[in-house]
């Protein structure tokens, strides 16, 4: 039996919105399938209520043709 020294695999990287970039009425795009929108919504939606908590400032998010849309709005 011969053992193969391997790699640790990198971590993958930790997907950030760019909530911090945003000023009122800016907004950002997650292109997705239509098929993947509620989920990925869902997931958006959650990171910006929590962001906005820890920062003062508030979000909308909603699904469009291209994939969901989020907006700084306070």
């Amino acid at each position: 039996m011969s053992s193969q020294e391997t790699e640790p695999a990198a971590p993958e990287p930790l997907f950030r919105y760019p909530f911090e970039d945003l000023k009122v009425n800016d907004s950002f795009l997650i292109a997705c399938e239509r098929e993947d929108m509620p989920v990925i919504a869902n997931r958006v939606r959650s990171a910006a209520i929590q962001w906005g908590k820890r920062h003062a400032v508030r979000f909308t998010t909603r699904m469009v043709e291209e994939g969901i849309r989020v907006w700084r709005i306070a």
